[in-house]
Parts: structure tokens; C-alpha cells; sequence
């Protein structure tokens, strides 16, 4: 199933240099409690999926804008340049 993901660019520059965030919005990506930033439980299906989608979507991303860096904030961030391969992981 092919899922649409909306992506939001804010720039704002300091002092000479230019800073960029992107968001990434998605319904799976606003199911949680208030006192998570990740989805609960963890052990669900649809957590999985909201991982997986995620860093597709930062992949794809990536794809696009090519950065110099990408700073994996945590292992669930870590997962996305994999998607990045030519050749799927077995």
C-alpha cells in the first residue's frame, strides 16, 4: 500500500548561516500519548510500520537533497540510510 507523506521546510538564518528543518507529517506519526514521543506499545505491528515509514520517508529524503551529514539522533533514526542501498538487505 502506497502511503503519502507531507514534508514541511523551515529555514531560518543567524548570523550568516542558513538552518534548515524538515518535518515530516503522517498519521502514524501522531498516534502516541502525550508523555512518548514514540508510539506505544512498542511491540505492536503498527509500530513497526510507523518506524518503517519513517525512515523511508527520511531516506527518500535524503534521496533528494543529498546532505553532506546526517545526524542519526538515535538507533531508529540510524535505520534510514539503509534504505539508501542499491541492494536490498536480505
Amino acid at each position: 500500500k502506497e502511503l503519502t507523506v507531507v514534508v514541511y521546510k523551515l529555514a531560518h538564518e543567524l548570523n550568516g548561516i542558513q538552518r534548515v528543518w524538515y518535518l515530516l507529517d503522517h498519521e502514524l506519526f501522531t498516534e502516541r500519548v502525550k508523555t512518548s514521543p514514540y508510539p506505544c506499545p512498542m511491540t505492536k505491528i503498527r509500530v513497526l510500520r510507523y518506524f518503517s515509514l519513517w525512515n523511508q520517508s527520511v531516506a527518500a529524503l535524503m534521496r533528494m537533497l543529498e546532505p553532506d551529514v546526517y545526524h542519526c539522533m538515535d538507533y531508529h533514526a540510524a535505520l534510514a540510510p539503509l534504505y539508501l542501498q542499491e541492494k536490498p538487505i536480505p
